[in-house]
């Protein structure tokens, strides 16, 4: 029974067991200088796709097959061509293959085959002439390209895509497959999607649309547009525009020699060195420095939910939030902020300054403002200034004022209180109410005007540094 069961075993062993099918092709196809040329290939290929200063087409491609039908590895080999068709400008290779597909049947079980199996692949190389257009449509494969000149586009699908010094690169699709850009140049427009994406040395505009993708570029020599969403989005060096579209994206810029603008939601924005930025971006964390505010005429940041740190910024600023924090720190313009339960901080600003608020905690330190205007509610105000300002205008409910102003400060000043106190270092006129306390004064000759109202809350009016 034993070398009965042996014998069987081996029987079906060997009826499993199938030998490989190849063919190399080794062909060349005359081109004339200035034809477009078409690839229409076959799924599942390896290949190399080089220039060369040949007006030739050549394939050096290595074709295998290996299934359980042995004669279909036959038919596909014998059958596996390049067919080649031309139409005016337009030189076309086809590779083709069989029709036929392999089988499996109940008779197989008698020739020891219990199972169903194909494999093909095609590996090799692809030198195409260096000046002319190609256009192809690689899938599910390992594809290579460099050193065209000619316009480049790919209209595939779930390619393993790598470009290195093609110079004129207009069209590329590829979803679900990962794109490696390096050294290259053109008018890009790429469509993606769940992959990811790095391009390095770009010369030309670049738009991505590639939901669900992690997208690298760096030192790209044109304006630069992307679309992508929940995904990491890293961009830098452009030299020019930058639009970035990402919900639920950690996106990073840093150097883009133009304007920023960057749409997102639900992650954290990091930008560093523009000359212009627009952010609409709630519920998200945002850094933002050494920004040169020079194409836009303010600097627009919309937020919700999320915390908003700006520093070392020229130019106008505009914060339009509910419920972040705020950080404002070396602005050298003026700033406009509206936001509502958070905490405001600021240091170092030189430039007018306008915030409505309600809840919030304001410390305002180091201000070099010629104009200073503040209204809240229901929090404390701490202002310092460190330079004599033209006028001041602080409005709280439900909160304490301090202000600090300089050892040589000149000027009017007016505090009133309602429901609270009011404590001065400077000489005061104090005028008593029903529940309200008025305290006037004047020093020097000074134009500063400084003009407080609290209610339910207490005035302190500082001289110094804090």
């Amino acid at each position: 029974m034993k070398t009965i069961k042996m014998i069987l075993f081996a029987l079906i062993f060997a009826g499993s067991v199938f030998a490989d099918e190849e063919k190399k092709i080794n062909e060349y196809f005359p081109v004339k200088n200035g034809k477009d040329i078409e690839l229409l290939t076959v799924s599942g290929m390896d290949v190399k796709v080089e220039a060369w200063d040949r007006d030739s087409i050549y394939f050096d491609l290595l074709v295998r097959v290996s299934s359980t039908d042995n004669d279909y590895e036959k038919i596909y080999i014998d059958e596996f061509q390049l067919k080649k068709r031309e139409d005016g400008a337009l030189i076309s290779i086809k590779f083709d293959e069989t029709n036929e597909d392999a089988g499996w049947g109940i008779g197989d079980l008698f020739k020891g085959k219990f199972y169903f199996s194909k494999e093909k692949s095609i590996t090799g190389k692809i030198m195409v002439p260096r000046r002319n257009a190609l256009f192809t449509d690689f899938r599910y494969g390992e594809i290579s390209v460099s050193g065209l000149e000619g316009e480049f586009k790919l209209d595939g699908r779930s390619n393993e895509l790598v470009i290195n010094n093609c110079v004129n690169i207009t069209e590329l699709d590829n979803h679900y497959g990962d794109v490696t850009i390096r050294g290259s140049g053109g008018h890009l427009e790429l469509d993606s999607r769940s992959s990811n994406i790095k391009i390095d040395r770009f010369d030309g505009p670049v738009h991505i649309y590639a939901m669900y993708s992690n997208i690298y570029i760096n030192d790209i020599k044109g304006n630069a547009d992307i679309e992508t969403r929940s995904a990491e989005t890293d961009v830098k060096n452009v030299d020019g525009n930058l639009t970035v579209d990402g919900s639920y994206c950690n996106i990073k810029v840093d150097s883009v020699n133009g304007s920023a603008e960057i749409a997102g939601r639900s992650g954290e924005i990091f930008v560093n060195n523009t000359q212009g930025l627009k952010i609409d971006a709630p519920y998200c964390t945002m850094k933002i420095s050494r920004i040169k505010n020079e194409l836009f005429e303010i600097l627009h940041i919309k937020g919700r939910s999320g915390n908003i740190y700006l520093k070392k910024i020229k130019g106008n600023i505009l914060v339009d939030d509910s419920y972040s924090n705020v950080s404002f720190a070396d602005i050298s313009g003026d700033v406009e902020l509206h936001t509502r339960s958070s905490k405001v901080e600021a240091e170092n600003i030189k430039g007018k300054w306008r915030s409505m608020t309600s809840y919030c905690a304001i410390e305002l330190t180091g201000m070099d403002s010629e104009l200073l205007e503040i209204d809240n509610r229901s929090e404390p105000i701490v202002v310092e200034m460190v330079s004599n300002p033209e006028e001041v205008k602080i409005e709280n409910q439900y909160g304490d004022i301090k202000l600090f102003l300089p050892d040589d400060f000149e000027g009017e000043y007016s505090l009133t209180s309602r429901y609270g106190g009011i404590e001065s270092d400077f000489p005061m006129t104090i005028k008593m109410g029903d529940s309200e306390e008025k305290m006037t004064g004047k020093i020097g000759s000074g134009s500063s005007e400084i003009n407080i109202s609290a209610y339910s809350g207490d005035i302190y009016l500082k001289k110094g540094i804090r």
